[in-house]
């Protein structure tokens, strides 16, 4: 039986696919920022769905009293500014974040410090958004406030 010993990978090998988080926390490069954009992005995705699942849940059955009418449009309004502003409005920032240095041939974007503020202040942004369900000062319109398409 002979063995082969396969040639050591390089360390480039190892930073290409196990970033430190330190990188992601820090990069000013226009695709990692992208692929942060995305993934916040499709977070909120999956938030503004379990904000759709416990409205299903309460129309389900008439009178099921799982929520209460001030909670429910609480719920409703968060989800229509969640799905509007913090999924697709963030995850097509992501997109363009990633593909249109790349389309026309630049290295990065023009002010990747500023781009990754821009990032950091979204996670900010949607935490005190959602911190008015624990104050009790929840937006409250219901299907009205919805921001106009």
């Amino acid at each position: 039986m002979a063995n082969v010993l396969a040639p050591p990978r390089p360390k480039s090998y190892d930073d290409t696919f196990f970033k430190p988080v330190s990188l992601w926390l820090t990069t000013t490069d226009h695709k990692l920022i992208g692929i942060m954009y995305m993934t916040t992005g499709m977070l909120a995705f999956v938030l503004g769905g379990i904000l759709a699942l416990v409205m299903r849940i309460q129309l389900a059955q008439p009178n099921l009293k799982v929520i209460d009418a001030e909670t429910y449009n609480q719920l409703l309004s968060a989800h229509g500014t969640t799905m509007i502003f913090f999924f697709v409005t963030i995850f097509m920032t992501g997109i363009a974040n990633y593909f249109v240095p790349l389309m026309i041939g630049a290295r990065d974007m023009a002010f990747p410090r500023v781009n990754l503020l821009g990032f950091w202040l979204i996670p900010i942004s949607i935490a005190i958004y959602y911190t008015g369900f624990f104050t009790g000062g929840a937006l409250d319109a219901g299907w009205t406030g919805y921001p106009p398409l």
